[in-house]
């Protein structure tokens, strides 16, 4: 059965509240309309908390409700209505945690608002996820990567090879994570090495350890990852840069459970399950002698294809809920949320870097709370999510950049363009106005 997310619509004129409620309804969610802040302040502290709010800007009242919805509920999306508001206002309100601002009377931004929460709901409960610990979580709603995440499980029990190939930064190493922790051999260790970090001499030494005198600086004996592993799962990062030489020593340790350290005799035993990753193009690799084809064929019984974060875009609403919960409130990152429009951007953004920008761009956002500049960073192009001052745009940036440039520049002709007078008249340093000056790329 569906669940409907619940829209609470607080502070709208009657006959308002009543059209918003409508359109809320026609996009599948469950709409409640409260008329006061005072009771929005006590429906804040009831559970269950709702998905969306959407809150009127009345002056300090909107600002005391939001406050109250934000200390009650981090989770909750709130959306300011603001029209005609005080640009200082508007930017109070998004400091003060508002996920977006939309022009009241704006029947298309509120539908559009209630389908994409609808949206979301309908994929959270359709989420495929697996909590892997300090390692990250595999977290998708696509169907390819819950057929993927099927074969995982089908396979884990198994002591096969695995392969996983895709882009950087696709998720290769979740794979190989999740499939540690669903096999038989989970209560032992998963080790990662990546192979194109170091030349081949170092990297063997790291694999397989040395004894003394192996090399000049060898005085003890070091045991290398596959003795450390024993009994568990071991993930070859980056195989493709492997030196071929090193791939045959690799190939025999798969085939015999065998090896011996550098510079040493004794063969030792070792049984572990080896999961391999690689992004290089594998037939152009194998034509150019690249990878060993013996190797290859050894480690190709299960080929996990990870595909790119841009073939499945459904999954990037949910992974950047997943990030910025993660990170949001921890190692000094705040708790934030995205606006709808950044989510857009988002969504419509090619990724090249896949999962991994997609996890640094949550990060950035956390750190700089600015949403022009975290859409900036996403899609290069800031575009408007929100209005300001007087006259809401229903283009040209996002909430805070509109509510923050008409702000500033609103102050400065106040203060016929007196910077200090200007940033004492928006309660902020004069270093902080020059900053936002040049972000903004307000000339005067």
């Amino acid at each position: 059965m569906a669940v409907e997310p619940l829209v609470v619509v607080i502070g709208a004129e009657p006959a308002r509240s009543a059209q918003i409620r409508c359109l809320v309804e026609n996009a599948g969610c469950r709409a409640l309309s409260l008329s006061s802040f005072s009771e929005a302040a006590w429906r804040a502290r009831q559970a269950p908390p709702p998905d969306l709010v959407l809150l009127s800007m009345h002056g300090v009242d909107g600002l005391d409700a939001l406050k109250e919805i934000r200390q009650a509920h981090r989770a909750t999306r709130v959306v300011m209505l603001a029209r005609g508001a005080d640009p200082r206002l508007v930017v109070r309100a998004v400091h003060g945690g508002a996920d977006d601002c939309i022009e009241s009377t704006d029947d298309d931004a509120v539908l559009s608002l209630a389908r994409e929460q609808a949206n979301l709901t309908a994929a959270r409960a359709a989420i495929a996820q697996d909590d892997l610990g300090p390692g990250g979580a595999f977290v998708a709603v696509s169907a390819v990567m819950k057929k993927l995440r099927k074969l995982i499980l089908e396979v884990a029990p198994t002591e096969v090879p695995v392969l996983c190939v895709g882009e950087s930064g696709t998720g290769k190493e979740v794979l190989a994570r999740m499939l540690h922790k669903h096999s038989g051999r989970r209560a032992h260790q998963f080790l990662k090495v990546n192979c194109a970090a170091l030349p081949g001499e170092l990297l063997e030494s790291e694999l397989f350890g040395y004894e003394p005198g192996a090399f000049t600086g060898a005085v003890r004996p070091k045991p290398g990852k596959f003795e450390l592993c024993n009994r568990g799962t071991i993930l070859l990062d980056e195989i493709g840069e492997m030196p071929p030489p090193l791939q045959a020593k690799l190939l025999h340790v798969l085939q015999d459970g065998a090896f011996t350290r550098l510079g040493g005799r004794v063969r030792i035993q070792t049984d572990v399950r080896v999961a391999a990753a690689t992004n290089v193009d594998i037939r152009e690799a194998l034509e150019t002698k690249r990878l060993r084809e013996d190797l290859y064929y050894r480690l190709n019984t299960v080929v996990l294809e990870v595909p790119p974060l841009r073939e499945r875009r459904e999954d990037i609403p949910i992974l950047l809920e997943h990030f910025l919960e993660a990170h949001g409130g921890r190692n000094g990152l705040p708790a934030r949320s995205l606006s709808a429009a950044a989510l857009r951007h988002a969504v419509s953004h090619h990724w090249p870097g896949n999962v991994r920008e997609l996890e640094n761009f949550a990060k950035r956002f956390l750190m700089l709370g600015d949403q022009a500049l975290s859409s900036a960073g996403a899609t290069g192009r800031p575009r408007v999510s929100a209005a300001a001052a007087g006259a809401l745009k229903p283009s040209g940036s996002t909430a805070k950049r509109a509510a923050e440039t008409t702000a500033i520049q609103t102050a400065l002709r106040q203060t016929n363009w007196n910077r200090k007078e200007a940033a004492r008249l928006l309660d902020i340093s004069y270093r902080t106005l020059l900053d936002k000056l040049k972000l903004y790329e307000i000339a005067g």
